[in-house]
């Protein structure tokens, strides 16, 4: 996994996105994408549901809420969030996954 500079880590305003699929390991990686491994790790799983613009307000109760009262700390593998058929943009009935990484306390 590329290394993010110390600078840009602790800069609030800044995260790396990207978009992946699972592969089996060895497979060929075309030109101009890469291959980053993900570690198994214990995830919590939140569902955000409603519009995409209004993901922030379901960012900060995972968080500002739910994870400072959990016992968990966040991990160090990457948040990852899962779109499937339930995504539906920036509708009221778009639902998607938030796997935030948590280690026990």
């Amino acid at each position: 996994m590329p290394e993010i500079p110390e600078a840009e880590r602790r800069l609030h305003c800044k995260f790396l996105y990207l978009a992946g699929l699972e592969v089996r390991a060895g497979t060929p990686v075309p030109d101009g994408m890469e291959c980053w491994v993900i570690l198994a790790a214990t995830h919590a799983r939140f569902v955000h549901r409603g519009p995409i613009h209004r993901i922030g307000e379901t960012m900060g109760a995972i968080y500002g809420g739910w994870l400072p009262k959990s016992g968990y700390l966040p991990g160090s593998t990457p948040e990852l969030e899962r779109y499937d058929s339930r995504f539906k943009g920036d509708t009221p009935d778009s639902e998607l996954e938030i796997l935030v990484s948590a280690v026990t306390a």
